[in-house]
């Protein structure tokens, strides 16, 4: 079992309501959380990504620190702790963030991860013209299959060489590369979703009823297991 936090790398945090105090993510509060995270032995820090946020009378989540470039600065920071950048994988191509996760996990000294998203929330897309197509949602899982194994090719050997229905990569080199598998975690809740973390992830986030606590599902190429 596996104890972290998520951080408020975007505003209010995680409380959508303006009976709390209404605050803008900054960087020295979030490092500063994962310097305590790591004093208390926590395992990991994850920072998640939102393109467009809910709006409202709070702007919740309207503004987002990105995620690949605070996990970078608070690797330079901590040193012990786990840390989790999130991909949207809309977003950006694999290669692209193969060599950012390589690079922090270089700065961390071998402590990076990822969280997988796979893009469900089609206005974050539609403002930037990279949503697909309502296809996607029935699609996302095969979408981000393939992104994973583009991902796994170029962390473990540096190359890769690839044609797949969503990518093709042509002898596509990231260098340096980790040189093994670095840990994913996606929180895909639908039994397609659970499916694709048992066979591409190792790690699962899993939200239960108000009565429970969120809890992490540790996965294997087959089934995963509820800790």
């Amino acid at each position: 079992m596996k104890f972290g936090v998520f951080l408020p790398n975007g505003s209010n945090g995680y409380i959508p309501s303006k009976a709390s105090p209404v605050y803008e993510p900054t960087f020295e509060h979030n490092v500063a959380i994962s310097q305590t995270a790591e004093r208390y032995g926590l395992d990991f820090v994850l920072s998640m990504m939102k393109f467009r946020g809910f709006g409202g009378e709070t702007g919740y989540w309207d503004s987002c620190l990105e995620s690949f470039t605070l996990m970078a600065g608070i690797a330079a920071q901590t040193k012990s702790i786990g840390l989790s950048p999130s991909i949207s994988i809309l977003s950006q191509h694999p290669a692209v963030v193969a060599r950012m996760v390589a690079t922090i996990d270089d700065i961390s000294g071998g402590r990076c991860g990822l969280n997988i998203v796979t893009g469900w929330n089609r206005p974050e897309y539609t403002q930037m013209g990279m949503w697909p197509g309502d296809e996607h949602y029935q699609k996302r899982y095969e979408y981000a299959a393939e992104y994973v194994h583009v991902l796994k090719e170029l962390w473990t050997s540096g190359r890769s060489t690839y044609d797949g229905a969503y990518f093709q990569l042509d002898d596509c080199s990231v260098s340096p590369y980790p040189g093994r598998e670095l840990p994913l975690v996606c929180a895909g809740q639908s039994p397609t979703g659970r499916q694709f973390v048992a066979e591409h992830a190792d790690h699962q986030f899993v939200l239960t009823s108000e009565t429970n606590l969120v809890t992490s599902v540790k996965c294997s190429p087959t089934s995963c297991t509820q800790t």
